[in-house]
């Protein structure tokens, strides 16, 4: 334990397991959406259909804009890992 701060190898491993999880449900949900209204299209395409996707298009780049965040998020937990690894292999 250094300056009293303790992480677990099993809690990073959670964090960096929830962020590939909330990752795949984002882009998963932003894709299913978008095939959803291309889908509605083939039998509606009129002036609320367009505005329908302007809709979409917002709620698609609402679920991606996280995305980065988690990926940092990410990427600090696996540097954390490996620097628990590095410690590990000096004791």
């Amino acid at each position: 334990m250094a300056n009293g701060i303790s992480v677990e190898r099993n809690g990073l491993q959670s964090g960096v397991a929830v962020c590939k999880t909330c990752i795949h449900e984002l882009k998963s949900t932003a894709s299913s959406l978008q095939q959803s209204y291309q889908n509605a299209g083939n039998g509606w395409k009129d002036e609320n259909y367009a505005k329908l996707g302007s809709i979409v298009e917002e709620c698609i780049a609402a679920l991606k804009e996280p995305i980065p965040d988690i990926e940092d998020s990410m990427n600090t937990l696996n540097d954390m890992l490996r620097i628990m690894d590095e410690a590990e292999d000096v004791f």
